[in-house]
């Protein structure tokens, strides 16, 4: 039992994190930031790195451990959100 519940406050986190919604809204996310890069080359290549973190995940978890990369990976990506939603507010929002 303790292992279905960890497992799903795992999935849980994942779908409300809000990174499927980064995700869909990569076009529009570019486009708002005035980016150099093409929104549709932006979606390519955040395609790309998802990718690349997943193999890369793959090989990490027989050296350094399931938990570690558990910890490490929602301590980077709350500061990535932080920052994110920091950016959007301050220069996007405020910035209009």
């Amino acid at each position: 039992m303790k292992a279905f519940a960890l497992v799903f406050i795992m999935f849980v986190i994942q779908r409300t994190c809000g990174a499927t919604m980064i995700l869909y809204y990569t076009d529009s996310i570019f486009e708002m930031a005035n980016s150099t890069i093409q929104p549709s080359q932006a979606t390519v290549l955040i395609g790309v790195l998802s990718t690349v973190g997943a193999a890369t995940s793959l090989v990490a978890i027989d050296v350094v451990g399931r938990r570690f990369l558990l910890i490490f990976s929602f301590l980077i990506m709350t500061l990535s959100m932080l920052a994110f939603v920091a950016y959007v507010q301050l220069v996007i929002v405020d910035g209009e």
